[in-house]
């Protein structure tokens, strides 16, 4: 319609498993990329929208307010350029990082526990390991809370009211319903 958009597409799942009379949640690990990309053109001025193309649904957003992006990447851009001249990672990974900033507890998902499947935590992964070895040292210094809050709070929040859902039909044995769009539940995603 001659809007400027980002089309990317992803392979993978953007949705949680929940029961189909429940409304869909986004999984926002997998939107770090497209709210960079989003963070930035809206900081630089350009109205860009997005749509996410995946295995289990189409995501869209519009474009983000230029003031609330400037500060946001300027927070994310101090934030990289801290990390540039430390001796160690900043202890954010990922998984647990989201978990802080949207509520959950994140000492599972750090140390496992945190999943239905009884997956092991972020600490097993070696980058992590080597630094902090539980939880507990992760959060030590204060650094992982406030960094998550800079961080994945702003994604969090993002995936959580800006993005619209529409899930995709998915082959028998995937689960899933056509046709049914929403936008992610705040707090939810």
């Amino acid at each position: 319609d001659g809007r400027l958009a980002t089309l990317q597409r992803s392979a993978s799942r953007v949705l949680q498993r929940t029961a189909l009379s429940k409304p869909p949640r986004l999984r926002p690990e997998k939107f770090v990329t497209c709210w960079l990309q989003a963070l930035a053109a809206a900081a630089s001025g350009a109205q860009v929208h997005g749509v996410l193309v995946a295995r289990d649904a189409t995501v869209t957003w519009t474009p983000m307010d230029a003031e609330l992006a400037r500060r946001v990447l300027a927070d994310v851009m101090a934030l990289w350029n801290h990390q540039l001249q430390a001796d160690a990672p900043w202890p954010l990974p990922l998984a647990t990082a989201l978990a802080q900033a949207q509520g959950f507890d994140p000492a599972k998902i750090y140390d496992g526990g945190g999943s239905d499947a009884g997956a092991p935590g972020e600490a097993t992964e070696p980058e992590w390991e080597r630094f902090y070895a539980d939880f507990e040292a992760l959060s030590a210094d204060g650094r992982f809370e406030q960094g998550a809050a800079v961080l994945h709070a702003p994604l969090a929040d993002w995936v959580a009211t800006q993005l619209q859902i529409t899930r995709h039909e998915l082959t028998s044995g995937e689960g899933g319903q056509a046709g049914q769009s929403a936008a992610a539940a705040k707090g939810g995603a």
